[in-house]
């Protein structure tokens, strides 16, 4: 469709659309002079140039490298924020998802299987596979024991765990489901308090990422993934058994399946 727009209204909107991306000044360049994250915002201006109601992007950042990808996204979300634009945003990045979104699907095989809050479907998944597809997560199997007003008991191989039953996942005495934990709710916790599951476990393997240290325990033959800050006095190392526990806030019933 042929878009009659004035010379006087071009050069308007190319002002305006290249100070919102923050190109001023580099009007005569090429692409090719520009760096990266510099032609990412080519990509955008031409977009909002059209004053388009909805942008779609699809993996608009994975050619850049780590450092940029994260810049880029700020950028991104600063312009989002500077117009009345709906973006729509394609990608398999879920730090992208979850830091950009005010509101995402998770899809599988072209269904989509989540859609809410970002908050939520990280912290409340409907089912495993959103569970295990936004960041990591723990699924733990075990067994209904008992049903009240306050969640769910349920039998682990770490012992008897209140959880929260927020999707309301059929919840019958002795039915099999999975408590989703995630890793960085794990912590360290020598004597048991209220409020949380607590239990023993060894340490089977760890690794350190800078300020995290990752953690493999076992205990009754199962396996889960704790992450806990990393400090000078942090004299764990592989073999031992702490003590650990986790909210029951934090501690999440999903249907098997």
């Amino acid at each position: 469709m042929e878009r009659k727009v004035s010379k006087a209204e071009i050069e308007t909107r190319v002002t305006d659309v290249m100070r919102k991306v923050e190109l001023q000044g580099l009007q005569d360049r090429m692409p090719s002079q520009l760096s990266g994250g510099q032609q990412q915002r080519v990509v955008l201006a031409r977009a909002l140039v059209l004053n388009p109601k909805i942008v779609l992007l699809d993996e608009p950042l994975s050619n850049l490298d780590a450092k940029l990808r994260v810049e880029m996204r700020e950028e991104i979300e600063e312009l989002h924020d500077r117009t009345d634009i709906t973006f729509v945003y394609v990608t398999h990045d879920q730090a992208e998802a979850l830091s950009l979104a005010d509101r995402m699907a998770v899809m599988d095989k072209g269904r989509i299987r989540a859609m809410g809050v970002p908050r939520d479907l990280y912290y409340r998944p409907p089912n495993a596979f959103c569970a295990d597809f936004l960041g990591e997560a723990n699924l733990i199997a075990g067994e209904v024991a008992a049903v009240d007003r306050a969640g769910v008991q349920v039998k682990t191989p770490f012992g008897l765990w209140h959880a929260v039953n927020p999707s309301g996942a059929a919840a019958t005495v002795g039915i099999e489901v999975r408590c989703m934990v995630r890793p960085e709710n794990i912590r360290m916790m020598p004597a048991p308090q209220v409020g949380f599951n607590g239990f023993e476990a060894k340490i089977e393997s760890l690794r350190m990422s800078g300020s995290t240290v990752t953690l493999s325990l076992i205990a009754n033959g199962a396996v889960v993934k704790a992450t806990i800050l990393n400090h000078s006095d942090l004299n764990l190392e592989a073999g031992m058994t702490v003590g650990w526990g986790v909210a029951t806030e934090n501690t999440v019933v999903i249907e098997k399946g």
